[in-house]
C-alpha cells in the first residue's frame, strides 16, 4: 500500500496574476501571528489571509507592524481604533478553532 503524498506550495507568496496552480483561487488561507518578529513577506500573508488570529503576544507584533500591514490606511486612526476596540472588551473571549469556518 502506497503512502499518500503530501505537497506544500508557497505559490500564495507570488504576486497576484502570476502563474499559480488552477485550484489556488479556491484556496482560503488563515494567518496565525505569534510573538515573533514579522517576516518581510508578512504584508503578503496579511493581504491574502481571510482569517487572522493573534496568539502569544502576536497582537503586539501586529500593532508594531501596522505600517507595513496596512500601508493604505492612516496609521494613527487604525491604532486609535485598535486600542478603542480592545478597551471595550472587558473579558477574554475563547475561540474553538474546530468551529471556525474559513
Amino acid at each position: 500500500m502506497a503512502l499518500p503524498t503530501m505537497t506544500h506550495s508557497s505559490a500564495f507568496l507570488l504576486p497576484t496574476g502570476s502563474s499559480t496552480p488552477a485550484d489556488a483561487a479556491a484556496t482560503t488561507y488563515a494567518l496565525i501571528v505569534l510573538n515573533q518578529r514579522l517576516p518581510r513577506f508578512a504584508p503578503l500573508l496579511w493581504a491574502r489571509a481571510r482569517l487572522r488570529l493573534c496568539a502569544d503576544g502576536g497582537a503586539n507584533r501586529v500593532f508594531d507592524g501596522m505600517p507595513q500591514l496596512l500601508p493604505d490606511e492612516d496609521l494613527a486612526e487604525v491604532r486609535k481604533r485598535w486600542l478603542r476596540e480592545s478597551q471595550l472588551r472587558s473579558s477574554c473571549h475563547c475561540l474553538s478553532l474546530t468551529r471556525v469556518r474559513v
